[in-house]
């Protein structure tokens, strides 16, 4: 199923960024340059991680799992009263713990969910046990148990859910900035927090057009006849 956002675009700017400042990193050493070469395609393949980890050194190729993960049970989305919990138990102790939280302790000993290879065999009934549990529970009252049992879980957050969490706020997510004109605008933050040079958020995103005339007359060199010129020519 096609993801919301241009993951792969996204990926390989990273990886453009990250090699250009590796390239002037050797450049600033040996006074030499390089060229750098970014391909979607190459991205896409390095961040298959533990999926073509299980190919190159297994030859598993992976089955349509939807939400599930393929190598720990229980590790997917169950649906509660009111929306959906992701619950990811990466060892037997926090699966015994999930168990003791939900009030099924004896499940954490049966044979056939003692340990995660045991729990993958038997991944649909497990699942469908747990899930017939959480909903009956309310998001919040399946988080807080897990949570205090010390079981890996969150919510499966709409956009508007996502920018009104606390955690987000905390973390200054959000950017509000005016414009010249006195509008408005919001976006998201640098996501990195550097802690002595920090992003500075000069500026607010520009209106489409706005800075048209400034690089045609500062960067390319050209004059105010010749970018009225451009105008009238609608070539900009």
């Amino acid at each position: 199923m096609k993801v919301g956002v241009a993951v792969c675009d996204l990926f390989t700017g990273m990886f453009a960024a990250n090699a250009a400042l590796a390239a002037l990193a050797y450049r600033s050493r040996t006074g030499i340059g390089q060229h750098i070469d970014c391909a979607l395609l190459d991205s896409q393949i390095s961040m298959l991680a533990n999926q073509s980890a299980n190919w190159l050194n297994a030859e598993i190729c992976p089955d349509r799992m939807g939400n599930s993960h393929p190598s720990v049970v229980p590790y997917t989305v169950y649906e509660a009263k009111d929306g959906f919990v992701i619950i990811a138990c990466g060892n037997d102790k926090q699966f015994i713990r999930l168990t003791a939280a939900l009030g099924i302790p004896a499940l954490a000993d049966d044979d056939d969910f003692a340990s995660n290879e045991a729990r993958i065999k038997n991944r649909n009934r497990l699942d469908t046990m747990l899930g017939d549990i959480i909903a009956k529970l309310d998001r919040v009252q399946v988080i807080d148990k897990l949570e205090t049992a010390g079981v890996s879980c969150g919510p499966i957050n709409d956009i508007a859910e996502v920018f009104a969490d606390p955690h987000v706020r905390a973390r200054g997510a959000r950017i509000d900035q005016q414009r010249e004109d006195g509008s408005e605008i919001s976006s998201t933050a640098f996501a990195a927090k550097l802690g002595v040079t920090p992003a500075q958020y000069r500026t607010a995103p520009p209106r489409l057009g706005q800075h048209n005339e400034q690089v045609m007359q500062e960067w390319a060199g050209l004059g105010a006849d010749a970018v009225a010129a451009l105008r009238a020519a609608k070539v900009m």
